[in-house]
């Protein structure tokens, strides 16, 4: 019934062909499943808690066999909430902001996908009646446009102006702001500090070269006071480094579009006249980020790093292996740099590198975590 009086719906059809995917072909109508899938999601708050807890582990030990057992007994709602959002719903564009009320919990990244069914809001007065007094209200804006269905149609809650999101590990969308709902503060620019931070790590372009950011993390970096933190941001900045397990520096994206972070990364001074003006601080490095696995350079212009030399590779391992009794790294790897001459007895170099636990090989053609053309790189790794 809903569906012939509603001008809306009628015009709600397919824009691409789904079918291989969710079983939508091309100028599909949205059809009565659907629509019923998203009111008993958003009308039936029972239902919607039961159904929402089988796309998570129940327990540390419930396995991924007993996940898909549970997420099983919502089969046709899962299907059809998903259909809807995915084909009939919009793209999460960059003039919108989405709020997500929780409770108090610290987080390591700022950067997710929500890859089960998630409610948003646009209004923040309804994201604090769930994030309630002792909560958390996320600010979300989108990095890779993912799609999302506007519930208020359709909800007896309309006045909830609620969203619903899907997406794909691919398709993130970011934190732009949190607000700590027991003191009311937003911590909008720690956030913003952090993300940036997270940004250069990762080895992408880096926009924002405000001093104001710069002063928050280098007061969290080199846990200095000249910029005071709050205890939460303390606490979120902890767990951040716990968890990074690969970092990235792109040289060329570091120097041009980030360079007053340079003192976080670089030595100072030039090594032995080696060329290598630009070598990163290891030691420093992994004093922050304790549980580092991957250590990735790049220097894709060849700009920073003309060569490599068995001196500036020996003097790398030399520095840190002073502090690796405690470390878990495992692997440094240097993407993009001619190999030059003085490299090519791997088997002499291999020989005193392996003397202090570690060992070198050319991987042709690899590439790396942020997806870069294949390039050759020079791998040092623990045995």
């Amino acid at each position: 019934m809903m569906l012939n009086k509603s001008d809306i719906l009628k015009k709600m059809v397919a824009k691409y062909d789904y079918e291989d995917k969710y079983g939508v072909k091309e100028y599909s109508h949205i059809c009565v499943n659907n629509v019923c899938s998203i009111m008993f999601y958003t009308d039936f708050t029972s239902l919607c808690t039961l159904f929402s807890s089988t796309w998570r582990k129940s327990s540390l030990y419930c396995s991924l066999n007993k996940l898909k057992k549970n997420n099983s007994k919502f089969h046709h709602m899962a299907k059809y909430i998903t259909q809807t959002v995915k084909c009939f719903g919009a793209l999460f564009d960059d003039d919108l902001i989405f709020y997500h009320g929780v409770s108090y919990l610290y987080f390591s990244s700022f950067q997710t996908s929500f890859q089960s069914p998630t409610s948003f809001t646009r209004q923040i007065a309804v994201a604090t009646l769930f994030a309630k007094e002792n909560g958390l209200i996320l600010k979300v804006a989108p990095n890779w446009h993912p799609e999302y269905f506007n519930c208020s149609l359709l909800s007896i809650f309309s006045c909830e102006d609620e969203r619903i999101m899907i997406s794909n590990g691919e398709e993130k969308v970011s934190f732009s702001s949190i607000i700590n709902m027991s003191d009311n503060i937003d911590y909008e620019k720690y956030i913003k500090s952090i993300t940036i931070f997270d940004t250069i790590i990762n080895g992408q372009i880096n926009y924002n070269n405000d001093s104001k950011y710069y002063n928050i993390i280098s007061s969290l970096y080199f846990n200095n006071s000249c910029y005071i933190i709050p205890n939460y941001i303390k606490y979120t900045w902890e767990k951040f480094i716990k968890n990074k397990k690969i970092i990235l520096i792109n040289l060329y994206y570091t120097m041009e579009w980030s360079s007053k972070y340079f003192s976080m990364f670089f030595c100072d001074d030039d090594f032995n006249n080696d060329n290598c003006s630009y070598l990163v601080d290891f030691n420093h490095l992994l004093k922050i980020f304790k549980n580092l696995k991957i250590i990735q350079i790049h220097d894709p212009l060849n700009d920073y790093l003309s060569s490599i030399s068995l001196s500036y590779i020996l003097s790398t391992i030399s520095s840190i292996n002073s502090i690796l009794f405690y470390h878990s790294l495992k692997e440094i790897q240097i993407f993009d740099i001619p190999l030059s001459s003085k490299i090519k007895d791997l088997s002499k170099l291999n020989e005193k590198l392996m003397k202090q636990g570690w060992k070198i090989t050319i991987i042709p053609k690899a590439k790396s975590m942020d997806g870069y053309e294949e390039s050759n790189v020079i791998s040092v790794f623990r045995e």
